[in-house]
């Protein structure tokens, strides 16, 4: 599996606990076991994602990709979109 393919399964657990638990996990710890067999981790570092809230919009965020540092993926409504953010 790709890097995108686990930010994107995670993208869907979150949106499941959301529709379960009436908002987002504060971590993605959370996720485990009910809707991820373990802590989502990025398969190119072999690191967790970071993840976050920002104005109730969950952000994945690629750990230590130096080629990429501000590659993140931000979720709405499970419609996946990665932007570098500047």
């Amino acid at each position: 599996m790709d890097h995108l393919h686990h930010a994107t399964k995670t993208a869907i657990a979150l949106e499941r606990y959301k529709m379960q638990h009436g908002d987002y996990p504060a971590e993605l710890s959370q996720l485990v076991p009910e809707f991820l067999p373990k802590p989502p981790i990025s398969p190119l570092t072999g690191s967790p994602f970071s993840y976050q809230l920002e104005n109730g919009t969950p952000v994945i965020k690629s750990p230590d990709l130096t080629e990429y540092p501000d590659l993140e993926w931000i979720f709405e409504t499970c419609a996946v979109d990665w932007r570098h953010r500047r």
